[in-house]
């Protein structure tokens, strides 16, 4: 059986962007660490729904701090 985790990256209007990014990395290097496979990655554009818009920026991010989990991006 094989796990998964996915986000939007919800957006809170009190928090900060830089801070919700850097959690939502490391939520993935968490995962990782206890067993997921996949990290799951929504875009979403010209809102406050959710901060991601650039998904391959994240992805990069949560690349640079994995190294088995994969990252495959999902657009909506």
């Amino acid at each position: 059986m094989k796990f998964v985790l996915f986000t939007h990256v919800p957006w809170p209007e009190s928090e900060p962007p830089a801070r919700l990014l850097a959690e939502c990395a490391e939520q993935a290097a968490l995962s990782e660490q206890l067993g997921f496979h996949i990290f799951w990655i929504a875009e979403h554009h010209f809102s406050r729904y959710s901060l991601g818009s650039s998904s391959l920026v994240l992805a990069a991010a949560i690349a640079a701090r994995t190294e088995h989990i994969r990252r495959p991006i999902s657009a909506t």
